[in-house]
């Protein structure tokens, strides 16, 4: 069998097994689960057992004061879907652009927990798209940004969350204009 038709025979099973279980099942694998102090997100099944709940319309109906009370925050969807959705010009760029966190994602480790919440961190605010072939020199623009972070990060072990704002703010002031679409002054 020819590898098209396997991914065609693949989508015609997601398709059927959206029909038989009805589009809830599928709107829930887009909202996301934040463990406090992890910068990653957790499956809904672990999420639901950390909550004491059995099914994903329980875990659904939780509210985010009960989620943080057992050490979760939920996230509507995936930060490049939030940024996509609201960008859907950019779409046929989507190979071409690297979704940028304005606020690192390493803000939600452990070290850092509770200075920003997933919810900010993954805010279409701090979100912009900038392009694979963006550089300085010899160096990629993302990278540049990440490796700023990084060093600042470190050097600064207990920041407030002005000091990182701030940090942020020089980081788009100094690399903004690569960003799609183009970063207004003062936004963040």
């Amino acid at each position: 069998l020819s590898p098209l038709y396997l991914r065609v025979e693949k989508a015609g099973e997601v398709v059927k097994e959206a029909q038989e279980k009805g589009l809830g099942d599928h709107i829930m694998a887009m909202v996301r689960y934040f463990e406090h102090g992890k910068k990653k997100s957790v499956a809904g099944e672990y999420a639901a057992q950390k909550a004491g709940v059995t099914t994903k319309q329980e875990l659904e109906a939780l509210t985010d004061a009960q989620l943080k009370a057992v050490g979760l925050e939920r996230v509507a969807e995936h930060y490049s879907d939030a940024f996509y959705k609201a960008y859907p010009h950019l779409e046929s760029m989507r190979s071409k652009l690297q979704v940028h966190h304005a606020l690192p994602q390493r803000l939600l480790e452990k070290k850092h927990a509770g200075l920003f919440s997933a919810q900010e961190v993954n805010d279409l605010k701090y979100l912009s798209g900038i392009p694979n072939d963006a550089r300085i020199g010899k160096d990629r623009v993302h990278q540049l940004i990440t490796n700023s972070w990084k060093e600042w990060l470190e050097s600064n072990t207990n920041p407030t969350r002005e000091q990182v704002l701030e940090h942020m703010r020089n980081l788009d002031q100094e690399y903004g204009r690569f960003f799609v679409p183009p970063l207004e002054k003062g936004v963040r």
